[in-house]
């Protein structure tokens, strides 16, 4: 499998930019690698906020994320809003959730954002909100 390209928050808002490779979501720990050459260093996924599989390390700094739903496109899983221990919230869909589970995948909301998915740390969470489909779509 070849390592994936993530950005990683920690709960303490330090952030590391790099690569992981055989990403299991039950691990208690991450192999993590900031460049591939790089010896394969291992992060504790409980000191995690989230893991954010993105399409580039750098991302667009001037794209700011929507953080909503557009209505014009069909979206995969259980909408959700998941607001952070720290505060930030954000958008996306489930395919599944379990509160008793080390983590969740989400899909982000916005289909132009950097991250392809998310892998929310549930220590992280403060609250997890499953969103009602508007009528009429969207």
């Amino acid at each position: 499998m070849d390592p994936a390209k993530v950005i990683i928050r920690f709960k303490d808002g330090r952030k590391l930019k790099g690569y992981v490779r055989d990403f299991f979501s039950g691990a208690s720990s991450l192999g993590f690698r900031k460049k591939l050459s790089d010896k394969e260093t291992s992060l504790v996924m409980d000191d995690l906020k989230a893991i954010f599989f993105v399409r580039d390390l750098e991302g667009n700094p001037g794209y700011t994320e929507k953080k909503e739903f557009s209505r014009d496109r069909d979206y995969v899983g259980k909408k959700v809003r998941v607001t952070y221990q720290d505060g930030e919230v954000a958008f996306g869909t489930v395919l599944s959730y379990n509160p008793k589970r080390s983590g969740f995948l989400m899909v982000p909301s916005d289909e132009n954002s950097n991250n392809l998915k998310i892998f929310v740390v549930s220590s992280a969470v403060r609250e997890l909100a499953f969103l009602q489909e508007e009528s009429g779509g969207g």
